[in-house]
């Protein structure tokens, strides 16, 4: 009986002491993202500092390279639009920011480019952000801007909570440091490790369950929704008309694995205010590898891919914004 009762003590202890080291390390990578860390290395990436907003948990450093001092990835620009000219706001995560790209050839400056005089796009995406995160950033700091119109890019690792982000570039950065000993974190550390699978160019047939857990998830899907939500009673109240643009994972879009999660994200986005529209069609003509940034990343769309983004929003971006 004594045995069998410092066993269990020993078990127990053993298992809280696991999950302080993992709270700790969950704690700690929370406070500054680094997109280098799960992406492949090169320029044109998220610099990123801790936020003082515990709900956006990292932002962008107004010191890092094409980073504007309000903390964005654009030129400067002043809080009030121009008389006369329509503002447009860019929110996202990673392929919002240009993730890879350089910045003038980005979806922000090439749909500039696309609409032409008397409009202006602003790029307030911010890399490794999940809707949530992106609901917050629109309604404590893009909303200051004015915007006419908020273009919301959509990707499919947007339902993931910030944490198990976090926990993926953990794990990456543990992988690259130590490979030899995988590191602490359970559950967050395995849901990252598929995570990385996804963002780094699995097939789609193995990606599929990931992406149908992560928005089957009642705490998953719940945070999108919110986060739909809330930006769409804000710019409501600011009178801002939405668009949700749902980015394809780059496999093979015809047929494309995902087109059920496409729909999901679609409908709840049109019963929270946004226009939708599913990017899909737009880039089905091109071979994945041909949109790719790089061979082993699904998610990152390089320069033909962003002008093709941008060439096709152009359009539903006037219509919005006429009276």
């Amino acid at each position: 009986m004594v045995v069998a009762r410092i066993l269990t003590l020993t078990l127990s202890l053993a298992v809280a002491l696991v999950a302080v080291e993992l709270a700790v390390r969950t704690v700690e990578h929370l406070t500054d993202f680094d997109e280098s860390a799960v992406f492949a290395d090169g320029a044109h990436q998220s610099e990123t500092r801790r936020s003082a907003n515990p709900v956006l948990v990292w932002e962008l450093d107004p010191a890092g390279a094409e980073v504007n001092a309000a903390g964005f990835r654009d030129r400067e620009v002043r809080r009030a639009p121009a008389p006369g000219v329509v503002r447009v706001a860019l929110l996202g995560d990673s392929v919002a920011f240009g993730h890879g790209v350089p910045m003038e050839q980005g979806v922000a400056d090439q749909l500039e480019r696309a609409l032409g005089t008397g409009y202006e796009v602003l790029n307030f995406g911010v890399g490794g952000y999940n809707t949530r995160q992106t609901a917050e950033h629109y309604v404590t700091r893009v909303r200051r801007y004015e915007p006419d119109v908020v273009v919301l890019l959509y990707v499919l690792n947007d339902a993931l909570p910030a944490e198990r982000m976090a926990a993926l570039a953990d794990l990456v950065a543990h992988i690259r440091g130590q490979p030899e000993s995988p590191p602490l974190g359970l559950h967050l550390v395995s849901h990252a490790s598929r995570g990385l699978d996804v963002l780094r160019g699995q097939d789609a047939e193995a990606t599929a369950p990931y992406v149908r857990e992560t928005h089957g998830q009642e705490h998953s899907w719940r945070m999108v929704e919110r986060g739909l939500e809330r930006i769409g009673l804000v710019a409501k109240e600011d009178g801002a008309r939405l668009l949700l643009a749902i980015v394809p994972l780059l496999f093979d879009l015809d047929p494309y694995a995902f087109e059920d999660v496409h729909a999901q994200v679609a409908d709840a986005g049109r019963r929270k205010g946004f226009a939708v529209m599913d990017l899909t069609g737009e880039l089905r003509d091109y071979a994945p590898a041909a949109l790719r940034l790089d061979p082993r990343d699904v998610s990152h769309p390089n320069a033909l891919g962003h002008r093709l983004i941008a060439e096709a929003l152009a359009p539903e971006v006037v219509r919005l914004s006429l009276p």
